[in-house]
């Protein structure tokens, strides 16, 4: 089960930053054409896609960090159900569904073990 957590977290993050380089697309020929040195700051719709970006590739090395562990935590399961919360009262028609779902998952699969060790 935790194999699947963190891979569905990998596969989130790689969704994530594919529709970041799609909608961003634009933005990034911007940074591009200016010489990438401080072309992001201060335009807003650049610093916005950098940023989207950066948590794409946070998300993808959290994944990887969680294949190698045993299990996933419960408290980084709890801090991705809080982030998703947020961010769903923030941006209801957003990918935040996904990362809700997925820490759903990972809470009722580590209660669910905790039930069978005990």
């Amino acid at each position: 089960m935790k194999k699947l957590s963190a891979n569905l977290l990998i596969l989130i993050a790689i969704i994530h930053s594919i529709f970041g380089i799609v909608i961003g697309l634009p933005y990034l020929k911007e940074i591009a054409q200016a010489g990438f040195f401080n072309a992001v700051d201060p335009h807003p719709y650049r610093m916005a896609i950098v940023w989207f970006l950066f948590t794409g590739f946070v998300l993808m090395i959290l994944g990887q960090l969680a294949l190698s562990l045993e299990n996933i935590p419960n408290s980084v399961a709890w801090s991705l159900l809080s982030l998703s919360l947020i961010g769903l009262i923030l941006m209801p028609i957003s990918g935040f569904w996904l990362v809700l779902a997925l820490a759903i998952y990972i809470i009722a699969s580590n209660s669910k073990m905790k039930a069978v060790n005990d």
